[in-house]
């Protein structure tokens, strides 16, 4: 470190040196460079030329200029630039005032300039504005800097200063409330605000919109329009509070002024939209212009007073203050603030939006603006700020007046009662007049006369209960309906008015029409025809008309005059109508009645009927007055006609008719001669009905299968189908022929016989129920036949000589039995008989086979011929055996494989007699179920073991007794093994046999198996037979003896079912090892070198090896993979490996795979840069390189082209007995060089008008790193004639001493680098 310093030092003491003598020694010399000036850098300040007390200050210097960032071929200059101007202010030589100015730069902003831009502000389109904001509108001689918040500001923005808000500071009432809501209803893009953080952002103030988003801005503009809309006007809306909502679309249409955009929001928005009540201050505004009920609320006047006007009445919710102090502690966003101007005239009227901060370029908090929306431009709704409407140009205004609005609170405590008056058609009347009476003071108030629209309102009213009187009507009009109401004004009435409509009629004539009857009934339904005319051709509007329940038909509403009166019913049976037309005069007010009668009439009638529907005229009535019978009516008797009827006119009363007896010439016929009474009564017919019957007959005829025994059948004849209603005389009986004739009137009749089949069960009876159709004059035949029958005897027999029911036989009616008798099967009963009733014949007999159901008996099924007369009994026998059963139960150890086993039952205790059917075979269920007669027998299971080697047999004799019916059980049980197999496999698929195993009972391999250890076959199987249940099993360790072996030594446990084989896998590993060896060609020590190994397909470290004496490392056992060896060099060493470092080496089991690495030497380079003192590139200089083992015998480097290191060799093209000469460069180079040698540079020529080195320029070796390079620079002196005699220069000597000074430094001030 010391000599380092003593060289630097030494160095700047040398420079400092030459640096103070150059003046001298370029005075000697013809030639020298002229300085270079420095670019200057430039500071310029902006300030504003002035402070609006209102307007935040603006403060601001511009960055100085960078030379490096102005454009490609431009030289820097001291002028001032562009950007130094202070274009807050007007030119000097332009003449324009401060506000002129200030409105030019705002033109410009807005785009509005009438010339390009660039006449008028400096322009860098390279810098990015904030907001998004497009380039053009701001300039750089507008940044101010940075606010608070990290956000830009410009000069040409008064507000600018202001910070990107952050929303979550701004005042929750100011964020949220009404009257942002209704500036949002008008479209004005308040949203947009908030997700920006532009809410109340000075960019987006008032005219400051122009130079940022215009489409924050809704489409209602500024009303010229004359006269101005009023605000609340309103559109049907049913999804709103009331059904009304703003004429969005009007105000678009014509624009607002700022009194229609506070009418707009709190006559209009506040109760349509957001459901607040502010029905009292629209009526105070309108108040202040009513005139013949038109009114203006875009007045600021009427605003002003108004509102004064409330708040001067107590409890009317309006506060005004006129100290801004106490207003804006008090006033909440949605109150009304009206401004005046400097000459105290009312200018303008606003809703107050809160208050917020605003800030300077400092930081500096400048305290409370306060916010409004309004309308004051063109712009149309938009926010500002009270101070910028102090500095508004013609707008300019200060606030006067502050009302707070307490609308959410207010309980107007008046009303008003509006009265609507129109006629029954809907026409609007004028001239009413009413008074509304206060029903808890007594008080009246007096409502119109209404207007031409049918209109009247009452003043305020206080709240309270009114009734409503109407006490003048209009001239030549009357009351309709309710000229009375009772109403209640309260805070809940929608706007606090009430409207009234009451109707009235004019005042006219009428007429009544009543309707006279001979009996006085039957007054509805009569109609008339009321006409203007004698000839009743023009007919009054409403006719016809009917009369109603009470005749009586009442028209009003009749211009005086003379109207005529005619019936136009049209002829009714019944009535004689009075259709003459009658005259009346109808005078105002007036009501004339015209009567109108009829006469009325009834009709009696009699109708013949006959049971044949023939026949119905000539039948012949009397018809009596009197009940005696004795008083006829003239014309009796009457005589019906071809439809039977007989019609007479007569006069209401009470009648008696019988027919005419005529039996004795029409014997077939019965006559109803009952007497009937008949009442007849007007407008109606009266009828009575007589019926005659004809008759005729019914045959029963009664047959049998043997054509005899025909008399005495019986028969019951009924009238209906469901045989419930027998005719008078039944049963009837069979003559000795077998017929019976019933006299019965025509129609349908059914016939059924009567079953006596329980007194002769031999006789089947033909029960049907038979149909017979009897037709007046006719007779209806039916046949009846029944069967007489023999029985059948079927006996059961058995060997036990019970269990005689439930046998079934099938009797059939020919040999071959393919022909059953109906009610086959037949059963035997208790006694074991059948009795079948059969016809007379021969049939055959056969028992139904069911030893299915009955397995343990022996049917017997030969077919039995059986003969059958009429009358008699004829038998047939059949016998049955009862079994046994032997029932062998197979169990074995397991509870499964039951199905197969053979068992042989013997007849004797011997076994040496077989029954037959042996061998048996268990079933599924390992049973085997064997039919036997009664008696004892012995059972022996078959020993298969041979066949089954997994198996053991029980073979023991057992003996059984079978009874009939019964199931005697005998039980025999073998035993199940099932076999573990142990598989043993190893990674080479080789040495499989001689493994050896043992298998344990418990998990504690305490408790061997019997046989353990076991061993392997060739095959690496070993497979030992086992009870069911679970072992262990683990291979025996034998690693000692095979160390290249890895045994799977882990217990394995395995599950032994019976007959199954469970097998367990168990794999060895052989494995592999490498060997690495190490070779040094260009000599070196062969040990001591370190390696890595890794397997390749998960990079796991397998060891770390270094070599010994020969160079070889024999690694640990490994298993075969595919590994990477690193040979591990330092970056310092002098050696570098030759060979693919890493290297793949594949391991296999049972081998050592071979590795070399190779290292070579690194080659050295010894760099030289040739310069004179001024550090220029010098060509020419020849250096010599000369190398030594120890420092005491050098020779120079011989060029080689070998790529490897070799000892006193250099690569270098262009070497000459050691020697290189300088290029233009000034650059000479010694590569390929051994880096574990000395070497020793000398300069050998120095470039022509340069002093040659003195002095070796380096000796000694190469730096221990891993470029092993060292880099030289080499300085020149240039040589110096002597000055001639009388040469001007004094300065001889210290030139040369400066120059000798030099070369020492530059001798010196060769070094080392190492690059890194």
């Amino acid at each position: 470190m010391k000599t380092k310093c003593k060289r630097l030092l030494s160095l700047l003491l040398v420079f400092v040196l030459v640096l103070g003598l150059m003046p001298s020694v370029y005075a000697a010399t013809d030639e020298g460079t002229q300085p270079t000036t420095e670019p200057a850098v430039t500071e310029a300040t902006t300030e504003t030329a002035g402070e609006d007390p209102t307007v935040p200050e603006t403060t601001g210097a511009t960055e100085p200029t960078d030379p490096s960032e102005s454009t490609e071929g431009t030289e820097a200059t001291e002028e001032p630039t562009e950007s130094e101007e202070d274009w807050t202010q007007p030119p000097e030589d332009d003449g324009m005032s401060l506000e002129e100015w200030d409105q030019l730069r705002f033109d410009a902003l807005s785009c509005e300039l009438p010339a390009p831009i660039e006449e008028y502000f400096p322009y860098d389109p390279s810098i990015q504005y904030p907001y998004g904001i497009p380039v053009e509108n701001f300039y750089p001689s507008e940044v101010l800097g940075e606010n608070p918040f990290g956000v830009a500001m410009f000069a040409s923005d008064p507000y600018a200063v202001a910070p990107l808000a952050d929303m979550s500071a701004i005042p929750e009432n100011m964020y949220d409330n009404a009257i942002l809501r209704a500036l949002e209803y008008t479209g004005y893009d308040v949203q947009w605000l908030k997700d920006n953080g532009f809410l109340y952002v000075a960019q987006y103030v008032s005219s400051n919109i122009n130079s940022s988003n215009p489409d924050v801005l809704s489409d209602i503009g500024y009303d010229d329009y004359s006269p101005f809309l009023n605000g609340d006007e309103t559109v049907a809306d049913s999804s709103t509070v009331t059904g009304r909502a703003p004429d969005i679309a009007k105000f678009e249409a014509n624009g607002l002024v700022c009194a229609s955009f506070v009418s707009y929001f709190i006559n209009n928005y506040l109760p349509n939209i957001e459901g607040i009540n502010t029905s009292h201050i629209h009526e105070a505004i309108k108040a202040t212009t009513m005139n013949n009920g038109s009114y203006s609320t875009a007045s600021v006047w009427s605003w002003s007073t108004g509102l004064n006007n409330l708040a001067a009445k107590a409890g009317s919710g309006v506060t005004k203050y006129t100290d801004a102090t106490t207003a804006y502690a008090n006033l909440v966003p949605g109150d009304v603030i009206i401004f005046s101007d400097s000459d105290g005239d009312l200018a303008h009227a606003a809703i107050y939006a809160g208050t917020y901060d605003f800030y300077n370029t400092s930081g500096t908090n400048r305290g409370k603006y306060h916010f409004i929306i309004h309308v004051g431009n063109s712009r149309g709704p938009e926010i500002s700020t009270v101070e910028y409407m102090a500095n508004a140009g013609s707008k300019s205004s200060s606030p006067s007046a502050w009302y707070h609005l307490d609308v959410n609170d207010i309980v107007n405590e008046t009303g008003f009662i509006e009265v609507y008056k129109e006629d029954t058609n809907g026409n609007d009347l004028s001239g009413a007049k009413f008074k509304a009476v206060d029903q808890v003071t007594g008080d009246v108030f007096y409502i119109g006369p209404t207007n031409s629209s049918g209109y009247a309102k009452s003043g305020e009213l206080p709240f309270g209960t009114y009734k409503v009187t109407e006490t003048v009507f209009p001239t030549g009009y009357g009351p309709s309906g309710t000229t009375q109401w009772t109403v209640t004004l309260d805070k809940n009435t929608p706007n606090h008015t009430i409207t009234i409509t009451a109707v009235n009629e004019k005042i006219t004539g009428g007429l009544t029409i009543q309707k006279a009857t001979n009996t006085g009934n039957d007054l509805d339904g009569w109609t008339f025809g009321v006409y203007t005319d004698a000839a009743c051709t023009k007919p009054i509007s409403g006719s016809p008309f009917t009369t109603p329940a009470n005749g009586k038909i009442t028209i009003t509403g009749l211009e005086p005059g003379t109207y005529y009166v005619k019936e136009t019913s049209s002829s009714i049976d019944y009535w004689v109508t009075d259709n003459g037309v009658k005259s009346v005069k109808v005078t105002d007010g007036s009501n004339e009645t015209v009567y109108v009668t009829n006469t009325n009439y009834g009709y009696g009638k009699i109708i013949k009927k006959t049971n044949t529907g023939t026949n119905l005229s000539g039948w012949k009535f009397n018809v009596y007055t009197n009940s005696a019978l004795t008083q006829k009516v003239p014309g009796s008797p009457f005589t019906t006609d071809a439809n039977g009827l007989i019609v007479m006119d007569l006069e209401p009363g009470t009648y008696y008719v019988q027919e005419v007896d005529e039996s004795d010439k029409y014997p077939d016929w019965a006559f109803d001669t009952t007497v009937r009474t008949l009442k007849v009564e007007v407008n109606t017919t009266k009828s009575v009905t007589f019926t005659n019957n004809q008759a005729g007959y019914a045959e029963i005829v009664k047959k049998t299968n043997t054509g005899g025994s025909l008399g005495g059948w019986k028969f019951n004849v009924y009238s209906d189908v469901d045989c419930t209603k027998p005719i008078a005389g039944s049963p009837f009986t069979t003559d000795a022929d077998g017929v019976i004739t019933v006299k019965v009137a025509p129609g349908t009749y059914y016939v059924k016989e009567v079953d006596e089949s329980d007194e002769y069960p031999l006789w089947n009876f033909d029960t049907t129920t038979r149909k017979v159709v009897v037709k007046a004059g006719e007779t209806g035949s039916v046949t009846f036949t029944n069967t007489h029958y023999g029985y059948g005897q079927i006996v059961k027999k058995t060997n036990t000589g019970g269990t005689l029911d439930g046998w079934k036989f099938n009797i059939y009616s020919d040999e071959a039995c393919t022909k059953l008798v109906s009610g086959s099967p037949f059963t035997t009963d208790s006694q074991g008989l059948i009795a079948a009733r059969l016809l007379p014949g021969t049939y055959w007999v056969k028992e139904v086979d069911e030893s299915s159901k009955r397995p343990d008996w022996e049917f017997d099924t030969a077919t039995r011929k059986l003969t059958v007369t009429a009358g008699n009994t004829s038998s047939v026998t059949f016998n049955n055996k009862h079994f046994g059963y032997a029932q062998i139960v197979k169990e074995t150890s397991t509870g499964k494989d039951l199905a197969g086993w053979k068992f042989n039952i013997y007849k004797d205790e011997a076994c040496t007699t077989l029954i037959d059917g042996a061998p048996f075979t268990s079933g599924n269920d390992g049973t085997i179920k064997v039919k036997l007669l009664p008696g004892t027998y012995w059972v022996q299971e078959i020993d298969e073991s041979d066949e089954n080697p997994d198996w053991t047999y029980d073979t023991t004799v057992r003996k059984v007794t079978v009874t009939a019916g019964d199931v005697a059980k005998v039980t025999f049980t073998n035993t199940h093994f099932g076999y573990a197999e142990i598989q043993k496999t190893t990674n080479t698929g080789k040495d499989l046999g001689g493994w050896k195993f043992d298998i344990f009972t418990d998990a504690d391999c305490t408790q061997k198996v019997t046989g353990s250890p076991f061993t392997t076959d060739n095959e690496g199987k070993m497979s030992v037979r086992l009870l069911p249940g679970t072992y262990f099993v683990q291979e025996v360790d034998e690693s000692a003896a095979h160390p290249d072996w890895v045994f799977d030594t882990k217990v394995h446990v395995v599950t032994v079912k019976a007959g199954e084989t469970a097998s367990v896998k168990l794999d060895n590993k052989q494995m592999g090892r490498a060997k690495l060896i190490k070779a040094m060609p260009d000599g070196g020590p062969l040990s001591g070198w370190v390696f890595d190994i890794y397997r390749k397909s998960d990079n796991a470290h397998m060891g770390t090896f270094a070599s010994g004496d020969d160079g070889t490392i024999l690694t640990d056992y490994l298993l075969p993979d595919t590994y990477l060896v690193y040979e591990q060099l330092d970056e310092q060493s002098v050696y570098w490996c030759e060979s693919e470092n890493p290297q793949e080496v594949i391991i296999k089991a049972g081998e050592t795979a071979e590795v070399t690495f190779t290292n070579r030497l690194k080659p050295g380079k010894i760099s030289i840069q040739k310069v004179d003192i001024t550090g220029e590139p010098l060509a020419g200089a020849e250096f010599l390189l000369e190398w030594s083992v120890d420092g005491t015998n050098w020779q120079p480097v011989s060029h080689t082209d070998s790529q490897y290191v070799t000892e006193g060799t250099c690569t270098s093209e262009g070497l000459v007995n050691g020697r290189l000469i300088s290029d233009e460069t000034g650059l000479v180079e010694f590569t390929g060089l051994h880096p574990e040698r000395l070497y020793r540079l000398t300069e050998t020529a120095a470039p022509e008008g340069y002093q040659l080195l003195a002095d070796t320029a380096y000796e000694g070796g190469l730096p221990a790193d891993k470029e092993l390079t060292i880099q030289l620079t080499v300085v020149n002196v240039p040589t110096f004639e002597l000055p001639k005699t009388g040469s001007k220069s004094l300065m001889l000597m210290p030139v040369a001493l400066a120059l000798a000074t030099a070369m020492c430094g530059a001798i010196l001030f060769v070094s080392k680098r190492k690059e890194q």
